[in-house]
């Protein structure tokens, strides 16, 4: 076994372009020799990482470059599987099952939560669409478990306050059941958790890598992320010979007394309470990440690469000071002028969302003006990023949003979810909006003419006491005076989708034949309109999925739960296209924009509950029980997103 020798760790500060500052210094001290580049591994957080980092590579050396092999550790954040780099087929790896899909697993959760409520709590009204979003917070309490390498028994061990609410002690105690309750449900399968996989394959590369380094350089960049199954990885990438870890916009300059004011990350003794960590502060998860790498901050040098699209040294200054921990920030009137200002920063304050997208359009049309320009803005504002593309959209500039669009709110995606609330709550309103949606009957020539009997429906339907259903509707177009035609298409109408509106006509109905259903009445309206374009291809997969794990889901459902239910699924489901956007602007969200870099970057949206985001709902675990087990809570993610702004 090699000796380990003193890490050997770097920072790039925030003022600097990070991906081509990494590739500058990579090739300073590599490119001399083209083999030596091609020996050399980069770990990095994740894909977006890699497309970031291969970019900078183009950037400097003009495309004619061998260039490292870029390898993703798999980063919680984005629920990403690790590298194939790290993880190679038919190489001792058969003791490892294969991952569950999320999709899966989410309705295996589902079906468990509807069981053990009518055995815990008979009687509870316990819907299909609260099952599965309840599944989902399950799903990600569990991961996070895994993360932190904690059992089930943890939720046992801690000391819960007295004056914790008592419905929150009732969420604890059904959740050690419910996640005791899991591997067993999981063992059947034969596959894992992808957060435990993940784990298990970084154990194995940093167990082999201690006994037997790869060939070549490795160097870690970029990762933030402090589960200790990283750290692990990253101290061993750091003890190598050629190993190196470069993080991104460490503090090395904030004063020792504000350091240890961000909190003690060693466990406290017995009996002794410490003042609690300032975990929303934006060094906060590096400083657990170092203290977990069994590293200190003084062991950080400066990463001597340079580019040319470093920002000035003075704005990293200024970072550092805006962050002042609070019980320090009384030094905030003893700061000069200089010291207070962001060189090559400006600030604009609009009225209202509506003027702060069109500003924001303008200055990224402006950017177009100068040949090769890029432009990029940087928000975790959705409702703002829709408003921008659709400013530019007017000037037909399709910009590329790398969030993509939610299945749910795409055209294919619309016309589900209305087709399952037309099936299972037949209303006028619901059915007018159906049967009026750009898909049905799109590129038909029967589309015009259809949409006069639409007109119609809506005009003859524009009456109080109108009874939903589809029988109702057709039996009150039959009594109205001239309405012969519009009451004759509605019965050849009504015949045709008779089908799908059987399967949602019952109390109860297993999800397999609503989809199935759906599917039906999808082809009725849109033939294969519905399944066309990366949006329409989505949906079908979806249904495929659901189809295909139906059977691990709950039993029954309500229909009328069952539109909710898919809003829900299709809502987390993003679409992005492959190509045809923008090939200068640029749409990222705080996940995206890490470690890229544009020529103009626009951070947008920078109110409070937008950026910082508002802390989510939790139904598992209320903060104090996150504390107490050591797992990221709304602190911690306000610190994450502190660092990104930085």
């Amino acid at each position: 076994m090699p000796a380990e020798h003193s890490p050997l760790l770097f920072t790039i500060p925030v003022h600097r372009a990070f991906a081509d500052a990494l590739v500058a210094g990579i090739i300073a001290q590599h490119g001399r020799s083209p083999d030596a580049l091609a020996r050399g591994t980069l770990l990095l957080p994740n894909n977006r990482a890699i497309d970031a980092v291969q970019a900078a590579f183009v950037r400097a050396s003009g495309g004619q470059l061998l260039m490292p092999r870029l390898v993703a550790i798999g980063d919680g954040d984005l629920d990403e599987a690790v590298g194939v780099a790290l993880d190679p087929l038919g190489q001792g790896d058969d003791d490892l099952p294969p991952a569950i899909d999320p999709f899966q697993r989410q309705l295996i959760l589902a079906r468990m939560l509807v069981a053990d409520y009518a055995r815990l709590a008979p009687g509870t009204q316990f819907d299909g669409a609260m099952a599965m979003r309840l599944a989902d917070g399950l799903a990600r309490v569990i991961d996070q478990l895994h993360y932190e390498e904690l059992s089930a028994d943890a939720l046992n061990a801690i000391d819960l306050d007295p004056e914790l609410a008592r419905h929150w002690q009732v969420s604890r105690e059904h959740l050690q059941l419910l996640v005791t309750a899991w591997p067993a449900a999981l063992a059947p399968l034969g596959r894992i958790d992808l957060a435990d996989r993940r784990n298990r394959l970084l154990a194995r590369v940093t167990a082999a890598w201690t006994v037997q380094p790869p060939p070549g350089f490795v160097v870690a960049a970029g990762v933030t992320t402090a589960a200790p199954a990283i750290a692990r990885l990253l101290r061993a990438v750091a003890t190598l010979d050629g190993g190196m870890v470069v993080l991104p916009g460490l503090d090395t300059a904030m004063p020792d007394a504000e350091w240890e004011a961000i909190g003690d990350m060693s466990p406290p003794a017995a009996g002794i309470r410490r003042p609690r960590a300032l975990e929303s502060h934006p060094q906060y998860h590096l400083k657990l990440l170092l203290h977990r790498m069994g590293c200190h901050r003084g062991e950080v040098a400066d990463w001597p690469g340079k580019s040319d699209a470093d920002g000035p040294a003075t704005r990293a200054a200024f970072v550092s000071n805006l962050f002042v921990p609070a019980p320090y920030s009384a030094r905030w009137g003893s700061l000069l002028p200089a010291q207070t200002r962001a060189p090559g920063v400006t600030t604009h304050i609009f009225e209202h969302p509506a003027e702060e997208a069109q500003g924001i359009a303008l200055m990224l049309r402006e950017a177009l003006e100068s040949e090769g320009r890029t432009a990029a803005l940087v928000t975790p504002d959705r409702a703002l990023a829709a408003r921008v593309a659709a400013a530019l959209g007017r000037w037909g500039i399709a910009i590329d949003d790398s969030a993509g669009v939610a299945l749910g709110q795409s055209p294919p995606g619309t016309l589900a979810v209305l087709l399952a609330e037309g099936m299972a709550a037949p209303t006028a309103a619901t059915l007018v909006a159906l049967l009026g949606h750009p898909l049905v009957r799109a590129g038909d020539d029967t589309r015009r003419p259809w949409l006069d009997m639409v007109r119609a429906l809506d005009r003859a339907l524009r009456q109080p006491g109108i009874a939903p259903g589809w029988d109702a509707i057709g039996a009150f177009l039959a009594e109205q005076e001239g309405q012969a035609d519009l009451a004759q298409w509605w019965q050849t109408l009504a015949v045709e989708m008779r089908p799908t509106a059987a399967a949602f006509g019952g109390a109860l109905a297993r999800p397999v034949d609503l989809v199935a259903a759906l599917r039906a009445g999808l082809i009725t309206l849109a033939g294969d309109g519905a399944w066309q374009g990366p949006a329409g291809r989505a949906l079908a997969d979806v249904m495929t999925r659901w189809a295909e794990f139906a059977a691990d889901g709950p039993i029954a459902v309500d229909p009328g739960h069952f539109p909710a239910m898919l809003h829900d699924v299709l809502t987390a489901t993003p679409v992005r296209k492959p190509f045809g956007e923008h090939p200068r602007l640029f749409i990222w969200g705080l996940l995206e924009a890490r470690l890229q870099r544009a020529d103009m970057m626009v951070l947008g949206g920078l109110n409070e509950g937008s950026w910082p985001q508002a802390p989510s709902a939790d139904p598992w675990l209320a903060p104090g029980i996150r504390r107490a087990l050591g797992l990221a809570g709304p602190d911690r993610r306000l610190g994450l997103s502190a660092h990104d702004f930085a």
